[in-house]
């Protein structure tokens, strides 16, 4: 049954379906009739097994308004924050909320929002932690071993993990996030007996954002797939472009996959002088940049641009905050062009929300986004920004009242939008622009509202 996964039969793949027969107790000759040596898809046909064969239905009583979040890592990157700012809005909706994280620093870069997730007062829970051991989850874990032994070292290593972490907190809700979750969560979702399962998936498919994330494990694809064939399971997007573009990779319509946009919490408190940080006078205009060095952010067409605009300016610079493999070549850029001094790299900061306020625009000039929570940001703290028009990225502002989105790419045009800003925009009436457009379509209690809505939602029809 298994044969559409797999393709046309060779020596090689049949002797490895008799293999997976017999590990999952399956009758012979029933996995497939036809199949090829693609040993990449072995995760799909267990999957579709466990989903079949109604795998755990001595499910665990779980705790009611409860979720568990599941996330590979709190580095800093958009979709950590908002996993944080998620358990952070269902609690004040109701909701018991427990962050389940691979590994808190799994970049061993040092850079993560684990303080954060601590100033809000979450419970962050590594998936090794030793108080996650129990006989409960260690007999699921021995009875599943057959199945569990054909996955590959982390997909099995982070289902026993989730199995774990689900008997020790017994959620109503499993919420995991990124697609390589997805498939390990649902993998223990099924083995323990649980019912509701959501996954919010990257701001667009593996093959419109980043390759290799589709080839280290090309059997997400057909994993989603079935799994959006299944009552119990709902997928999720932060925007309209996301959901066209997974929509577009995986096969399905558009209304499969619901748009719940990201959340930005902004308490008003004061943001960082960063203009006294960096020494720099405190009415110079300050063009600023938050994002990674990294490829698909640009960063030497962001230096060039930035550069071109403030150049012939009397006390304006420009500053990036991020850091990334690109570093080397950026310092070299800035170093090339003349522009030391002038254009600074900052560096990360885990506080990057609250330095806005010392921007008077700020500038992205990706090739591909989702829906960037820097322009979120920006607007929430009433500061315009200038992007190209990537992704979601049409959806994160108002053009023309907000900021500008880019029509074209070339650095005059960008240098014009900037000036444009800086130049003949009253920033008063901006600011406020800003800060209307951010709270009526990215509050935080909207998109944790959103969210609880869709637990609800999924639990009524189970």
């Amino acid at each position: 049954m298994f044969e559409k996964y797999l393709g046309p039969r060779s020596t090689e793949s049949s002797r490895i379906a008799r293999s997976l027969e017999i590990d999952l107790g399956a009758t012979p000759h029933s996995i497939m009739e036809y199949a090829d040596r693609n040993l990449s898809q072995t995760e799909s046909v267990i999957l579709e097994h466990l989903i079949r064969s109604g795998e755990g239905t001595t499910s665990y009583e779980a705790e009611e308004e409860s979720v568990l979040i599941l996330t590979s890592s709190l580095n800093a990157g958009g979709a950590e924050r908002q996993v944080i700012l998620t358990g952070a809005g269902l609690r004040n909706q109701g909701w018991k909320s427990t962050i389940g994280v691979d590994r808190i620093d799994a970049q061993h870069s040092g850079e993560t929002l684990q303080s954060m997730a601590e100033s809000l007062d979450l419970n962050v829970i590594e998936f090794r932690d030793v108080n996650l051991q129990s006989d409960e989850a260690d007999e699921l874990i021995r009875l599943h071993a057959n199945i569990l032994s054909n996955l590959r070292p982390i997909e099995r290593e982070r289902s026993e993990c989730i199995i774990r972490m689900i008997m020790n907190t017994r959620p109503r809700i499993i919420h995991a996030w990124q697609d390589a979750m997805i498939y390990p969560a649902a993998i223990a979702n099924f083995i323990v007996g649980s019912n509701a399962l959501i996954g919010s998936v990257r701001s667009l498919n593996p093959d419109e954002k980043s390759i290799l994330h589709g080839r280290k494990r090309p059997f997400l694809r057909k994993s989603l797939r079935m799994l959006c064939d299944v009552d119990d399971f709902r997928l999720l997007n932060n925007s309209q472009a996301g959901r066209e573009s997974y929509a577009r990779w995986l096969g399905i319509s558009e209304g499969e996959i619901s748009v719940i946009r990201n959340g930005v919490m902004d308490d008003g408190g004061k943001g960082v002088d960063l203009k006294h940080i960096l020494d720099i006078p405190v009415d110079s205009e300050l063009i600023g940049g938050v994002f990674r060095l990294v490829p698909e952010k640009r960063p030497l067409l962001w230096v060039d641009s930035a550069w071109e605009c403030i150049k012939n300016r009397k006390d304006a610079f420009a500053v990036i905050i991020g850091e990334g493999r690109m570093r080397k070549e950026v310092e070299n850029r800035i170093h090339e062009i003349g522009a030391n001094g002038k254009i600074i790299l900052h560096g990360f900061r885990e506080d990057a929300s609250k330095c806005y306020d010392s921007f008077d625009v700020t500038l992205l000039t990706s090739s591909t986004e989702g829906l960037p929570n820097v322009l979120i940001e920006s607007q929430a703290r009433g500061v315009p920004v200038v992007s190209t028009n990537v992704g979601g990225v049409n959806e994160s502002l108002s053009d023309g009242s907000t900021g500008i989105l880019l029509k074209d790419e070339d650095i005059g045009t960008i240098k014009s939008a900037l000036t444009l800003i800086l130049d003949d925009w009253d920033m008063d009436d901006t600011s406020g622009a800003c800060r209307s457009f951010i709270e009526q379509k990215f509050g935080m209690e909207r998109m944790a509202r959103d969210t609880k809505e869709a637990y609800e939602s999924l639990l009524s029809s189970t």
